[in-house]
């Protein structure tokens, strides 16, 4: 939870730094995401699409060429199901919140910068469940935190100097031990995404 502050707390001054016109680097800008969370490994089957969101701040140290720090949460999960081998109704949860960094290679071309990155993450990761059976009522939770790698591609539209539109799919895989058992996190993460420039 303290590295999570921190990367919070990052994140919001690092604007202000630039506003004041401390040279951080050439070009920093800030990217809201907001998206959707899509299991991919069959260690989530069942497991149903879910809300992803992000925040990122950049530093373009070259034109084709940046570095990101990003702080971000999703969540997937299965529903109410029926499980006949133990004659069982049950809901999961599964989330993990993350703190990213990037390297980011930029294609620009007028008006549009096409981009692909990659990178490290630590991630936060949290399950739990509720349902009832023969026996009654029964819940569960557990969490654990690990370490994380994600790809990613994206298009950016430049409104103006200043404000950005555009659209991106990262990749993340991490494995974390949930309840004793090694579960694979992995997902895509597709969002829109709302950008400034200092």
């Amino acid at each position: 939870m303290k590295k999570v502050l921190l990367a919070v707390a990052a994140l919001m001054v690092f604007p202000a730094v630039a506003r004041a016109g401390i040279p951080l680097a050439p070009d920093v800008y800030v990217v809201g995401k907001i998206g959707a969370a899509i299991p991919n490994h069959h260690d989530l089957d069942g497991f149903d699409n879910g809300l992803a969101l992000e925040a990122t701040a950049g530093w373009k140290l070259l034109p084709i060429l940046a570095m990101e720090g990003s702080i971000g949460h999703y969540g997937v999960g299965t529903g109410t199901y029926f499980d006949p081998y133990w004659g069982a109704y049950g809901k999961d949860d599964l989330s993990a919140t993350y703190v990213q960094g990037s390297v980011k290679v930029i294609a620009p071309l007028p008006k549009i910068d096409l981009y692909a990155l990659a990178g490290l993450g630590v991630y936060f990761v949290s399950v739990e469940g509720h349902g009832t059976d023969a026996a009654g009522y029964w819940s569960y939770s557990d969490d654990d935190t690990t370490l994380g790698v994600h790809l990613g591609v994206g298009a950016t539209l430049h409104l103006n100097s200043l404000v950005t539109l555009g659209a991106e799919a990262k990749f993340v895989a991490a494995n974390a031990n949930l309840g004793g058992v090694d579960t694979r996190i992995d997902s895509a993460l597709v969002s829109a995404t709302l950008g400034l420039a200092f």
